[in-house]
């Protein structure tokens, strides 16, 4: 299952997945209702995401680095 964009492209044969070895499926992210299936799925196998926290002093920080791409999984502003 591929939940999120991964920071490397992913490689998988095609013969294995029209010989049936992987199954591959996807999720977006979209409203909390949507989201249902990929949250339990990543309970399921232990999938933990990676995210940063940000104070409310940091927020351009945090801008400056989606606006040049150096994001890395998600960002989020801790509220204390």
């Amino acid at each position: 299952m591929v939940v999120g964009i991964p920071n490397e492209p992913l490689a998988f044969s095609a013969m294995d997945v029209a010989m049936n070895k992987y199954r591959i499926g996807s999720g977006n992210n979209g409203t909390p209702q949507m989201m249902a299936p990929c949250i339990e799925f990543s309970a399921k196998h232990g999938i933990q995401p990676h995210v940063t926290n940000f104070k409310i002093e940091q927020i351009q920080e945090m801008i400056d680095l989606m606006h040049d791409g150096k994001a890395r999984g998600r960002l989020a502003v801790k509220w204390d």
